[in-house]
This record gives structure tokens, C-alpha cells and sequence, in this order.
């Protein structure tokens, strides 16, 4: 195992960049590049977790639109991981509120923990 004071780069995870415009003004606005996940370690999806944060307060989103836009910024396994999580916490499909939304990123998150596979790779290893 390989320790760095370096910012990682996590670009290989993501699979391309969406631009949002972030109307300052109504002459003024700035565009934002947003990575699309893919999947990767559980770094990753905590980076990408703080960047759509970050996203969702600039936009200004109502819980309705952070899972329509976590949807649209998602693709491959991280997707079918976003997909899991919000039929495990949201399986009659209810009403979008900001703590569903706080549960199924909690249980988005979970997800890319350890396995039981992962924890027994490991004793086996050590």
C-alpha cells in the first residue's frame, strides 16, 4: 500500500464532463463542468458525492431534481448502485423529500464499502 500528500486523480472513473450554466445575472452566467461516474472505489464516489453537492446547492435543486440530476450524472455500475440504493430506501417509488434524498445517498455510499468478498480477500491476504 502507497501513501501520497498528492491530490489523486480520479479522472479515469468518470466518463465524460456535462456542462451546467449558472445564471449569475441576466447578462452573466458561468459554466460548470460536471463528471459523469462510472464507478470506482469508494473514494470516488465520496469526491463525486462533495462535487454534486456542490452542484445541487448552486443550482439550488429541490429534492425532486438532485434525484433526477444524480440519474442523469451517473452511468455503468455507479448508476445501477444510485438505482439499488433508492428502490432499497424508496421501494413504492414515494414522494422525493430531502431526507429520502440523504437516505439513498447513505445507502449509495454503503454500497461501495467493504463485501464480505472484499473483507475475506483481505484476511486472506494478510
Amino acid at each position: 500500500m502507497t501513501f501520497s500528500l498528492s491530490k489523486p486523480d480520479f479522472t479515469k472513473y468518470f466518463t465524460s464532463e456535462t456542462k451546467y450554466s449558472i445564471a449569475i445575472t441576466e447578462d452573466d452566467s458561468v459554466t460548470k463542468k460536471f463528471p459523469v461516474l462510472e464507478d470506482g472505489p469508494l473514494e470516488v464516489a465520496l469526491f463525486w458525492r462533495t462535487q454534486f453537492d456542490e452542484l445541487a446547492q448552486l443550482k439550488n435543486f429541490n429534492p425532486a431534481n438532485k434525484f433526477t440530476n444524480a440519474l442523469l450524472l451517473l452511468s455503468g455500475d455507479a448508476k445501477d448502485k444510485w438505482i439499488n440504493a433508492r428502490n432499497e430506501v424508496m421501494p413504492n417509488d414515494e414522494n422525493p423529500t430531502e431526507a429520502r434524498f440523504r437516505a439513498v445517498w447513505t445507502a449509495f455510499i454503503t454500497s461501495y464499502g467493504a463485501s464480505d468478498k472484499t473483507a475475506k480477500s483481505l484476511r486472506d491476504f494478510l
